[in-house]
């Protein structure tokens, strides 16, 4: 999988529960847009995204990789997601909340084992 088809399918994935809602998405959904603020979701939304894309993706970044607490942006749910593929994230920069929960969730995982 590459990149840019785990940002379609998270696309997808908020676009799918915004309608189930009846809420209206977006005609562009940039990768800086709020989860909160400009998509609308609520906390039970994000989760009903989230589940979509462990389920469709395979894998749980939130598991172990990336607090959901990081996850602010499209990019950043995006970007989680590339991580716990093992892809080189698009999305986000370096520095941003998710690159730094990776890494913490990476040393977390070290100190465990």
């Amino acid at each position: 999988m590459k990149a840019g088809s785990v940002r379609a399918t998270v696309v997808t994935a908020i676009g799918k529960v915004l309608a189930d809602d009846g809420k209206r998405r977006p005609a562009e959904l940039r990768d800086d847009a709020t989860l909160v603020g400009e998509m609308g979701l609520e906390s039970l939304e994000l989760a009903r995204v989230v589940a979509f894309l462990d389920a469709r993706l395979g894998v749980e970044p939130f598991a172990e990789l990336v607090a959901i607490t990081d996850i602010h942006t499209v990019g950043d749910l995006a970007g989680a997601y590339e991580r716990a593929l093992g892809l080189p994230a698009a999305t986000p920069e370096k520095g941003s909340a998710v690159a730094e929960g990776a890494a913490r969730g990476v040393l977390r995982r070290k100190v465990r084992r």
